[in-house]
């Protein structure tokens, strides 16, 4: 019979939309999927446990009693290896994109943000050795009596490189960025300066470290101006030497991360059209993802695992190409936290991922702008930390490890003239007891247990767009570094006692040079330890865990062992054996069940080890040459 062509489109219809009730009452409803986990676990497989497990067991393994996985978990140590991972992680905001073309189509590259960041650090490093001699002539002229106290000659030493400074309260034609060739130009009266901006890492691994020297040690060194600084380099590159070879030491910074984290905030503007559609996906965005894939994989391939975006927040993971085979049950969630976390003009995306056995969550965010709105972002720090919740229920702590990027927003309690002398000078200390991160940090109110890099480089925010000047606009902000990245580790019970026990370790810690907008993007390396589970390994933990445990129904099995010849099987149990053998296993434990199947019987106990009690007993004698 034809259908009418109405009807026949009807029909169709009907059928797609009972497909559509289909998938999503069996596969999209989260409450089907808690009803199922409940009839396979007893319970909701959606705990810190459950996350736990999903890193280290295959998906057979997930079915087991929930005792056997918390077993399995806490002997994670016996089937898994630990393998170094470098993980990197940035954040720029770009200022709503306005000039995103300029970087990312007009040969403007972002190497030396993400790729060339340690190797600029050396170069700057070189520059200062190719200056020394400029220098102490500079300081002999200005100095011809060595200084006897601290405060006439203000040099410093910082974290991640060295600083060299005029006395203090000569800050006169000082410039934050000078050269050389300014140096030559200046008048002789004016100060020089070689800041920590333009030499951020020493040539050699550890001489940042000073090998066991003091900061004090340092500062109370030799009087003779200028001489200490070069003498306490050269003394820690001498040390340093015996520890690494260049060639060792030219590998490990060279050596490619395996895991790169990219977060952007304003990747779209804060209008009121972007804000109300809740942007979700945008042509910059879309733009931004091609654009970094190409930039990282400039020395090695780098797949792209996923990205997330929010209003004006992106990000992006990426893993090097030879991981691409193990990564799994990879999601993506976001909080709002804009207008009481209406809107999602401020808020975070989070990313989490699987990487061969180690679980890892990654979160871009951008705080409430202000600079007395401190408890402001504090809040968003704790919504988004509580609310960030990925498929299967799982919390941003389940993670072994969390990596937090973003514009946070949090300032420097000091006036503008207060901050821009102190920056200056090279004060990051000083301009660190007022950020208002650290101080929440101190006072538990953002994020307890995270580890941030020594902050040796200037704030990086906010510019004069294309320069280096600091907001020189009617509003003239006071700047700050708010643009930070940290990063936590779950410490699990095992590890309490482990006295090899790091949380990770950051090997760079800076920012870079671009000046398209009024932040300056940000980086950190950081090492962090990973795990690989042993399948051969795992099966033996398995089977030891399983017998440890007894069996999951309490249940063991009485039959006739060594039956003397000539008995029948079917006349053993009589009632007088029988009820030798219910004496023998209530003596065991209380037994809630007792069953007679083909010839066996079947004792339940109230649970699992006192079955394996039981079954402990084996052989049980009850009667002359006969056992059971």
């Amino acid at each position: 019979m034809n259908l009418h062509p109405f009807l026949l489109i009807q029909q169709l219809i009907d059928g797609a939309r009972s497909a559509a009730r289909t998938l999503q009452n069996n596969l999209l409803d989260s409450s089907k999927q808690e009803a199922i986990d409940i009839l396979l676990h007893g319970n909701l497989l959606n705990n810190y446990l459950a996350a736990h497990s999903r890193s280290l067991l295959p998906s057979s393994f997930l079915y087991a009693p929930i005792s056997v996985l918390r077993q399995l978990c806490d002997l994670s140590q016996q089937y898994t290896s630990p393998i170094p991972m470098r993980v990197a992680v940035g954040t720029y905001n770009v200022n709503g994109g306005k000039h995103f073309r300029s970087l990312a189509y007009k040969h403007l590259s972002l190497d030396d943000w993400l790729l060339d960041c340690r190797k600029n650090t050396l170069q700057s490093y070189a520059c200062y050795r190719a200056l020394h001699h400029d220098v102490m002539g500079y300081l002999s002229t200005h100095w011809p009596k060595p200084p006897s106290r601290q405060d006439q000659f203000g040099y410093r030493v910082f974290g991640y490189g060295m600083a060299i400074s005029a006395p203090i309260g000569d800050s006169r034609g000082f410039s934050p960025y000078s050269s050389s060739t300014e140096w030559a130009d200046k008048d002789k009266t004016s100060s020089f300066a070689l800041l920590e901006a333009d030499v951020e890492e020493p040539a050699v691994s550890g001489s940042a470290r000073f090998n066991g020297l003091k900061k004090e040690d340092i500062e109370e060194g030799p009087a003779v101006a200028g001489s200490a600084e070069w003498n306490v380099i050269e003394v820690a590159m001498l040390t340093a030497l015996v520890d690494t070879t260049p060639e060792e030491e030219a590998a490990q910074q060279s050596r490619v991360p395996d895991i790169f984290a990219i977060g952007f905030e304003e990747i779209v503007d804060l209008n009121a059209t972007n804000i109300v559609q809740n942007t979700q996906w945008s042509e910059n965005a879309a733009s931004w993802g091609k654009e970094l894939q190409k930039v990282i994989s400039r020395d090695e391939k780098f797949v792209m695992v996923t990205w997330s975006q929010l209003v004006g927040v992106a990000l992006f993971v990426f893993v090097n190409e030879r991981h691409a085979g193990h990564v799994k049950h990879v999601s993506v969630e976001s909080v709002k936290t804009g207008m009481q976390g209406a809107t999602g003009n401020k808020g975070g995306v989070g990313i989490r991922m699987v990487i061969h056995n180690t679980s890892m969550a990654f979160v871009c965010s951008h705080f409430a702008a202000g600079q007395k709105e401190i408890q402001e972002r504090n809040n968003d720090y704790d919504t988004i930390a509580r609310k960030m919740i990925f498929n299967l229920g799982i919390p941003l702590w389940a993670h072994d490890y969390v990596f937090w990027c973003g514009d946070f927003n949090y300032r420097i309690n000091l006036t503008r003239d207060e901050v821009i002398d102190n920056i200056q000078r090279g004060e990051w200390e000083y301009l660190l007891q007022h950020d208002q991160l650290k101080i929440s940090y101190a006072e538990g109110k953002c994020f307890k247990g995270f580890i941030e890099g020594e902050i040796s480089f200037a704030p990086t925010y906010k510019y004069d767009l294309f320069s280096d000047d600091y907001d020189t606009g009617d509003k003239q902000r006071i700047p700050a570094w708010t643009d930070r990245v940290l990063f936590w580790r779950r410490q699990y019970k095992k590890d309490r006692d482990n006295t090899n026990w790091s949380p990770g370790c950051i090997t760079h810690y800076g920012r870079a040079e671009l000046k398209q907008s009024d932040h300056r993007p940000v980086l950190a390396v950081i090492e962090v330890e990973g795990n690989v589970v042993s399948s051969p390994s795992l099966n033996a933990a398995y089977e030891s865990v399983v017998a440890s445990l007894g069996p999951s129904d309490c249940t063991v099995v009485v039959q006739v062992h060594n039956l003397p010849e000539g008995v029948d099987t079917d006349s053993v149990f009589d009632d007088e054996t029988l009820g030798a053998v219910q004496e023998a296993m209530g003596a065991v434990g209380s037994v809630v069940l007792v069953r007679f199947v083909d010839n066996r019987v079947w004792f339940t106990f109230s649970d699992s080890q006192t079955a394996l009690k039981a079954v402990s007993t084996s052989p049980l004698k009850v009667r002359i040459n006969t056992t059971v």
